[in-house]
């Protein structure tokens, strides 16, 4: 598939054949329909110092995007109730359900957050 991947730690961005992920546990495939730009990728594009704290290439980039859900990983009941063809947006915000703040249900405060397209790779590619 074509994804546009933060290769190095420097300005700019390549357009390249990367492999399909495959779901892993709790995870969906999705067909990308749609993505939309953020001021964080043009962040992470001029490689400003944020980035350089919270990206490390090679990595895809983009959080904000929109697809129809090609396979799902179901292990629990969050992954239960998605089907494949189900249209969904993405959530930056990937908690752990394990930490403290997760078992209060303090999820966007979770302490070990990971960021789609920004701790893990994300959403500028087609799938």
């Amino acid at each position: 598939m074509l994804a546009v991947v933060k290769e190095t730690p420097a300005p700019g961005v390549t357009i390249k054949q990367v492999p399909i992920p495959k779901p892993q546990k709790d995870e969906v495939l999705v067909k990308v329909k749609y993505a939309s730009i953020c001021g964080t990728d043009i962040g992470i594009y001029d490689w400003i110092p944020w980035a350089q704290g919270h990206i490390k290439p090679p990595q895809i980039i983009g959080h904000e995007m929109v697809g129809e859900v090609i396979e799902v990983n179901a292990v629990d009941e969050h992954t239960t109730q998605i089907r494949p063809g189900d249209m969904v947006s993405s959530e930056t915000h990937i908690f752990c359900l394990n930490c403290y703040q997760c078992e209060i249900k303090n999820y966007h405060i979770c302490e070990n957050m990971k960021l789609f397209g920004i701790g893990r790779d994300g959403g500028f590619a087609q799938y």
